[in-house]
């Protein structure tokens, strides 16, 4: 069957050209397919994705509540959850216990940067540094770990700022919890 949405991201901006390359796709196979974009490109360049890639939908930064609408509208199902992404806390967790057996868990710690380094992208992207509780964090963390997973990725633009709040006890809160497992930090 043909899907009712198909939901593309592009998490950089000079990656728009596989983007578009991917609508074009699912145009062709699936014809009434409607397209969402959505990612870093789409908050960044707004306008441009509007023009260029032929999306349905563009989801920029503040289009969450668009794309709900723009959901139950294609799909004529109200939502029963509609998470705001900007807390973090309230969001469930990815599905990720549908892979057989993930290798690694990536883990969202927090969005957004207190700084305004000219050269970056994230202020633009998230406006607002906003942070997971250290506790709620160990908690998905022990929740995959009983599923069998003992490596994870924390992504957080901002993880060592005030890393006495923050960092420590997180940290002293994974340790004291035991588990075995390993972190990658690429931010």
């Amino acid at each position: 069957e043909p899907p009712d949405v198909a939901m593309i991201t592009c998490i950089m901006t000079y990656w728009y050209l596989g983007a578009k390359e991917v609508v074009d796709l699912v145009r062709q196979v699936f014809p009434r397919t409607r397209i969402v974009l959505g990612g870093g490109y789409a908050s960044l360049c707004y306008e441009h994705a509007c023009r260029v890639i032929g999306a349905d939908l563009v989801v920029g930064n503040s289009g969450i509540g668009r794309f709900y609408e723009f959901i139950e509208e294609v799909c004529l199902y109200p939502l029963r959850l509609k998470p705001d992404p900007r807390d973090l806390t309230g969001l469930p967790y990815p599905c990720f216990d549908l892979y057989e057996s993930p290798r690694f868990i990536p883990i969202m710690t927090s969005v957004g940067c207190p700084y305004r380094c000219s050269y970056c992208a994230t202020p633009y992207r998230q406006p607002r540094t906003t942070r997971r509780e250290g506790p709620d964090v160990v908690e998905e963390i022990k929740h995959w770990h009983n599923s069998g997973v003992n490596r994870f990725v924390l992504y957080d633009d901002s993880f060592l700022f005030r890393r006495d709040r923050y960092a420590k006890p997180l940290l002293r809160g994974i340790g004291e919890a035991g588990l075995g497992v390993s972190f990658y930090n690429p931010n």
